[in-house]
């Protein structure tokens, strides 16, 4: 019995073990997965399912001032400019303090950042994805705070220039975030707008132009009462959506210089369906981004 007993128990950790090693991260399985907050459009290209948060943004602040300290120039570059609600209505002034901070809002898209903040948070947001990647592979050692010339990047990792690595070989690929470009945008909204306007037709019993549905369903034209959204806000209508908020809410940043994609609480519905582009070129309160992420292969 004890021997039965002691075989059985030596099975279970070697199918334990096996188990194990079977998880191991390989560069075919990596980029069969979606990073996180992401879902996968077309080909190896994802995309945000919304806009950006007050929460993500805060979880970078907190980085900046744990790694940097709250009076560096990473930290105080990277905040955002709460004062775009003073040059609204006074019925809005109160969100200078409130909107980017109040747990009410964590939800809420950011706002008030310039595209190249929002840049700068996509390189960030690839080297920690990166990162974790990584530390739950066991392919490098995590360590709770480092000095500064220590911190992790993708390229510090491919060009072993890191001190922590446990494992010498380096899987191919590592997740790109960054802003879409109008190409990819216009993309992104025919293949919303055909899968939508298909349950539209499939689900709706009290039939009416699709249009003028549509137009009810967008986030625009918000009383100062309501403001904005949260970013998983879904239409009202029986339909669902893999990708929210496409349309109003917030404004969205895209590659190409001083264009927002979208429209926002800010604009007009009519406008917002009419035309996709807009003209930014300072931070205000309407305007926020969503990334789009690549599974790249690192060449030197």
């Amino acid at each position: 019995m004890k021997n039965s007993l002691l075989l059985f128990c030596l099975f279970i950790l070697i199918l334990a073990v096996s188990c194990s090693s079977s998880k191991r991260l390989t560069s075919k399985n990596l980029i069969q997965k979606s990073p996180p907050g992401t879902a996968l459009f077309e080909g190896n290209l994802l995309l945000d399912e919304t806009e950006l948060t007050n929460l993500s943004w805060g979880e970078y602040l907190f980085w900046l001032n744990h790694n940097y300290g709250s009076n560096s120039s990473e930290y105080l570059s990277s905040l955002p400019d709460t004062n775009v609600w003073l040059n609204l209505d006074s019925c809005y002034h109160e969100m200078n303090w409130l909107y980017l901070r109040h747990p009410a809002y964590s939800d809420h898209p950011v706002v008030g950042v310039s595209k190249e903040q929002a840049k700068k948070y996509s390189k960030w947001r690839s080297d920690r994805v990166m990162e974790i990647i990584l530390v739950r592979d066991e392919r490098i050692i995590y360590q709770h705070k480092r000095e500064i010339e220590d911190l992790f990047t993708i390229e510090k990792y491919y060009t072993d220039s890191l001190e922590y690595i446990i494992e010498d070989e380096k899987l191919e690929y590592y997740p790109e975030y960054r802003l879409p470009t109008l190409a990819e945008r216009e993309r992104i909204l025919q293949k919303q707008d055909s899968i939508a306007r298909s349950d539209y037709k499939q689900t709706r019993k009290d039939w009416k132009p699709w249009e003028e549905y549509y137009l009810s369903q967008i986030r625009a034209d918000i009383p100062s009462e309501i403001i904005l959204n949260p970013t998983a806000w879904v239409f009202s209508g029986d339909y669902l959506s893999e990708f929210y908020n496409l349309r109003g809410n917030v404004s969205e940043f895209v590659e190409e210089d001083s264009i927002s994609v979208g429209g926002s609480w800010h604009d007009s519905k009519i406008r917002i369906f009419e035309c996709d582009t807009f003209h930014v070129s300072k931070p205000n309160a309407w305007t926020g981004f969503r990334n789009v992420c690549e599974w790249k292969k690192w060449t030197p």
